[in-house]
Parts: structure tokens; C-alpha cells; sequence
């Protein structure tokens, strides 16, 4: 049992998302709204909002081509590095509509949030459109 008591982060991403009321800054913006909860028992750092865009399904089995960026203002969110405790939620958003330009609509897109007790990013999939 104690091997498991460290933190479990899951993440949820919502595309589609607008802020309102509208902020000067935003706009009509489409945002895509990334969570991420501390199921575990100890508390772990969010130190980075991430995401992976691969062109089809087989260039993610095979981990090639994959695009991977970072968000380093995380304007709609709590900023960077934020404590998560255990049962607590940590929100940020990424611009949609510019991975929409950048990206395209098809392929395999993740959003997700790399925290301190892990090597890896906790990715959660986005479907673009």
C-alpha cells in the first residue's frame, strides 16, 4: 500500500471553450481548457502546461513526428510552478485557435501538464475542430 500513496494526477482538456465575459485580451478566442486533479495522497508541483501533436495514429505508436510544445504564460490559469494539493484542482488553457493554424484539424492532438513526481507529462486527448 505504500507504494501508491504518492500523488495521481489525471487531467481533463475541453476544447471549444470561450471566456465570459469577454476579456480585452481574449476576444472570441476558442481556448481549450485543461484541469488536472490531485487524486493521490501527497501533494506533487504542476511545473509546466504541454502538449503533442502527432500527423496519424501510427506516428504515435511508433513516437515519431511528434510535435511537442509548452505554454509558458498560462494567462487564463494559476502561473507557474502552483503546489497541488491532494484533492485539489489546478486549471489553465491553451489558445485553440492557434494550434488550429498550426496543427490543422486532423491528426492526434494531447494537452496535459508535466508535475514534479513524474519524469513523464499526464496527457489527456483533444479532438480539434
Amino acid at each position: 500500500k505504500w507504494t501508491r500513496r504518492g500523488p495521481d494526477v489525471r487531467v481533463e482538456a475541453a476544447p471549444n471553450m470561450k471566456v465570459f465575459p469577454k476579456l480585452p485580451h481574449t476576444g472570441d478566442t476558442n481556448f481549450i481548457f485543461v484541469a488536472a486533479t490531485n487524486h493521490g495522497a501527497q501533494p506533487t508541483t504542476v511545473t509546466h502546461l504541454a502538449g503533442v501533436y502527432y500527423p496519424s495514429l501510427w506516428h504515435k505508436f511508433t513516437r515519431r513526428k511528434g510535435q511537442h510544445f509548452v505554454v509558458f504564460n498560462n494567462a487564463l490559469g494559476t502561473p507557474f510552478p502552483h503546489v497541488l494539493p491532494p484533492g485539489e484542482r489546478w486549471t489553465g488553457a491553451i489558445d485553440q485557435d492557434d494550434a488550429t493554424k498550426k496543427y490543422g484539424s486532423s491528426g492526434r492532438f494531447y494537452c496535459g501538464v508535466f508535475h514534479s513526481h513524474s519524469k513523464k507529462a499526464v496527457y489527456r486527448r483533444v479532438r480539434l475542430k
